[in-house]
C-alpha cells in the first residue's frame, strides 16, 4: 500500500524518507506500473479509440479532410492526458464482423469519424452503453453525442452570398449521396432560394462524389444547355468540386468571375492555390476532432450522460470567385 500511495503521488501517506526509498528502489530495479492492471483497477483505461474507414484513400493523415480531423483529434487527446488507439476498417462493410474487437475493454470509449454505416450496426454497441461521438456524420435519431459542422446553415450561407451577389439561376453540385453533409448543404441552399421566392430546377442540382473529377463532370453537364437555361453561378458541395468546376468552365473559354461565379465548402489548401483563389465556406474541422475528445472524456466521466449535439458554423471566406451575373455586365464569352 505505501508503494502504490508513492507510485500514484498521493501525499501524506508515506514519509520523505520512506518515499525517497521507495523511488530509489523503483529506479534501480527500472520498474515501470502496469497499466492494464491499474486500469482495471480503476475501470478506467485513459484510452480513447478513434475509428476510421479509409480504404478509398492512400493515407489518413495526408487526407486533405482526414488529415485536420486527426490532427484535432490527437490534440484533444494529448490536451487530456489520454492515449488515442486507432482502429482502422478497411471499408465500413466490415464492422460487423468485428464488433466485438471494439469492446475487448481496450478504450473507455470511441469516436467514429465519418461513418456511412446504417443505423442496426451501431445498435449492439449503443447497447452496451460505451460511451460513442460520431464525428462528421449527424445522426440526431440515434441517442449518441455527434459533432459536425453546421452543412444546413453552410448550404444557406453560400447560397445567399451568391443571391446577395445578384445570381438568380444558382446551381449546386453535390458531393456522395451516401454522405448526410450532401444532403444537408443541398437542403441550405433550398432554403436560402425559398426564402428568396426563388425557382429550384431540378436540374440545378446535380450530386456525385466530393472529388475535382466529379465537379468538372457536374459543371459540363450544366454549362452545356442552352445560355438562357444555365446557371451563372454554382455552389459546390466541397473544394475539390468547385475546382473541377473551374476547370470546365475554363475548358469553354469562359472566366470566373467574370462570367460564373464558384463557391466551395472545406477551405482547403488547394482553394488558395487555385486560380483564380477559391471564395470558400471553412469547415473548423480541427475544432471538430478536439470537440469530439472533450464531448466524450464528458460522457466517459459521467455515470448518466446525455447525448450531445455539436454543430459547428462555418466560415466564410472571401475571395476571388465570387461576382455579379454576366447580364449585369453586359453579357458572358459562353
Amino acid at each position: 500500500m505505501t508503494v502504490s500511495s508513492v507510485l500514484n503521488g498521493k501525499t501524506g501517506e508515506a514519509s520523505e524518507e520512506t518515499r525517497a526509498k521507495v523511488l530509489k528502489t523503483v529506479d534501480e530495479l527500472g520498474y515501470h506500473p502496469n497499466g492494464v492492471a491499474r486500469g482495471l483497477a480503476r475501470r478506467r483505461m485513459d484510452t480513447l479509440g478513434i475509428v476510421a474507414s479509409f480504404s478509398d484513400r492512400p493515407s489518413l493523415f495526408g487526407d486533405r479532410y482526414f488529415g485536420p480531423i486527426f490532427d484535432g483529434l490527437l490534440l484533444g487527446a494529448q490536451k487530456y492526458h489520454q492515449r488515442a488507439l486507432i482502429i482502422t476498417e478497411d471499408t465500413w462493410d466490415e464492422l460487423p464482423r468485428h464488433l466485438s474487437r471494439y469492446l475487448d475493454g481496450h478504450c473507455d470509449g470511441l469516436i467514429f469519424v465519418t461513418p456511412t454505416f446504417c443505423n442496426e450496426v451501431i445498435a449492439p454497441l449503443i447497447a452496451t452503453k460505451l460511451p460513442i461521438v460520431f464525428l462528421g456524420e449527424n445522426r440526431p435519431e440515434l441517442p449518441i453525442s455527434v459533432v459536425d459542422m453546421d452543412n444546413v446553415h453552410a448550404g444557406e450561407l453560400a447560397t445567399t452570398k451568391l443571391i446577395e451577389a445578384g445570381h438568380q439561376r444558382i446551381a449546386y453540385l453535390g458531393g456522395d449521396s451516401e454522405l448526410r453533409s450532401s444532403h444537408e448543404r443541398r437542403q441550405g441552399y433550398c432554403n436560402a432560394l425559398s426564402r428568396k421566392n426563388l425557382s429550384m430546377a431540378t436540374s440545378f442540382i446535380v450530386c456525385g462524389h466530393y472529388s475535382e473529377a466529379s465537379g468538372y463532370r457536374e459543371a459540363s453537364l450544366l454549362l452545356n444547355l442552352p445560355k438562357n437555361q444555365r446557371p451563372t453561378a454554382f455552389f459546390c458541395g466541397d473544394d475539390a468540386i468547385a475546382i473541377g468546376a473551374i476547370h470546365a468552365i475554363h475548358e469553354r473559354g469562359a472566366l470566373v468571375p467574370q462570367d460564373f461565379s464558384v463557391v466551395g465548402i472545406n477551405d482547403d489548401q488547394i482553394a488558395a492555390l487555385s486560380h483564380p483563389p477559391l471564395t470558400t465556406i471553412r469547415q473548423p474541422l480541427w475544432a471538430e476532432g478536439e470537440h469530439a475528445i472533450r464531448i466524450l472524456l464528458e460522457q466517459i466521466q459521467s455515470e448518466k450522460h446525455s447525448p450531445q449535439q455539436v454543430l459547428l458554423p462555418g466560415e466564410w471566406v472571401e475571395r476571388g470567385t465570387v461576382g455579379p451575373p454576366p447580364a449585369q455586365k453586359g453579357g458572358t464569352k459562353l
